[in-house]
């Protein structure tokens, strides 16, 4: 499986498909039927709904880390 570029058309296009009720591999068949591409399961979710996407937990405890570390300079 190699590297695909995922263009903002493809974006939108998992969205549409998400907000008609298709869940992510139902998604991923109907990419492959359309543009005979293999899309990962996990690559598709991340674009269904983008508004949802929150950095970890991980990055907030370092960017908190950071921000009183300057402080403190």
């Amino acid at each position: 499986m190699g590297y695909t570029k995922w263009t903002d058309e493809l974006k939108k296009r998992v969205q549409e498909l998400h907000n008609k009720g298709m869940a992510s591999p139902e998604i991923v068949e109907s990419l492959y039927a359309e543009t005979g591409i293999y899309y990962p399961v996990r690559s598709v979710r991340r674009y269904m709904n983008p508004k949802q996407q929150q950095p970890c937990s991980y990055t907030k405890k370092m960017d908190y880390f950071y921000s009183v570390r300057k402080m403190k300079v």
